[in-house]
């Protein structure tokens, strides 16, 4: 899939009745980031902004996941 602009996912959040806001929020980001990635605020290198950027297409790139276990589970589990 070709890489999106910033002014066609702009338009598409337009097109869907969308804020930023709410697009953040459905996706666990605070508004304030997608803003800073949506205005070139950001270099979208790691963390979050880099995410944001991903998933909005804006970017290429993979999003790590970790895998997060609770502490001492192997304790429990012999």
């Amino acid at each position: 899939m070709p890489l999106r602009t910033i002014e066609e996912v702009k338009r598409d959040f337009n097109r869907a009745g969308m804020t930023i806001a709410q697009w953040a929020q459905e996706h666990g980001y605070a508004p304030y980031l997608v803003q800073q990635v949506l205005s070139k605020q950001s270099k979208c290198s790691r963390g979050k902004s880099h995410e944001i950027a991903v998933l909005l297409n804006i970017k290429e790139g993979y999003i790590r996941l970790t895998n997060q276990t609770n502490e001492g589970e192997d304790e429990m589990n012999p």
